[in-house]
């Protein structure tokens, strides 16, 4: 895919439901987007992650949808058919994929369904042929893996670089606002024992996402 000519992309959907760290992680597009030409940016994401989204400046609308519930899926498919010039589908669920399709009236750049098997676009191979959606004649992974090793490039640079966008200089990364409920959230926190000491403080998650348990830190690893 080559860089986005401005004015000529005005409305895009981000399909994105899990995990919720990848959800934020995704956020890191938005401005880039912004910058290539006025647009009117929408996010397709699970009700749980929706929270990640809430007060994002650059979002002008997000839609919920829980893909274990066919109907539901169905009746927002209908909503967003043919209303985006630009999907960027990046969740490898045939449902998902579904309505990413239906909701593209231009290009498409992701994941998608093709003769009813899950695949991606030529467009987003610099992504894809790193995940599990590759697989090489004999059904093996090896050829991603191979990849995926090799890559010295983050998420957001990879996407920057599949869509032609460049990067926002001294305002890169997520995008994440808090209202005044999470604000006083931290600080009921940060009055807790564990903080009554002196120096900086470092807090680690060492918990992932049930797809990879692998990641998980150990308490020594930690």
């Amino acid at each position: 895919m080559g860089p986005l000519k401005p004015r000529a992309v005005r409305d895009v959907l981000i399909v994105k439901f899990e995990a919720r760290g990848d959800v934020l992680r995704t956020t890191s597009l938005l401005r880039p987007l912004h910058a290539s030409g006025p647009c009117r940016i929408s996010w397709l994401t699970s009700p749980g992650a929706r929270p990640l989204l809430a007060q994002n400046p650059f979002l002008q609308k997000t839609f919920c949808l829980r893909l274990d519930r066919p109907l539901e899926v169905g009746s927002v498919t209908r909503r967003l058919a043919g209303r985006f010039d630009l999907v960027l589908s990046l969740e490898e669920n045939r449902r998902a994929a579904q309505a990413a399709q239906a909701a593209c009236r231009g290009e498409l750049v992701g994941v998608r369904l093709s003769g009813g098997r899950l695949g991606y676009t030529p467009s987003s191979a610099p992504y894809y042929d790193m995940s599990l959606l590759n697989r090489g004649a004999d059904g093996s992974p090896a050829g991603a893996d191979a990849l995926k090793a090799a890559n010295r490039l983050s998420y957001s640079a990879l996407w920057l670089k599949t869509l032609g966008l460049a990067s926002t200089p001294g305002r890169s990364g997520p995008v994440l606002r808090l209202d005044d409920a999470d604000r006083a959230a931290a600080r009921r926190l940060a009055r807790g024992p564990a903080f009554r000491r002196r120096g900086p403080v470092l807090a680690l998650n060492p918990g992932s996402g049930a797809r990879w348990p692998a990641k998980q830190l150990s308490e020594e690893k930690a």
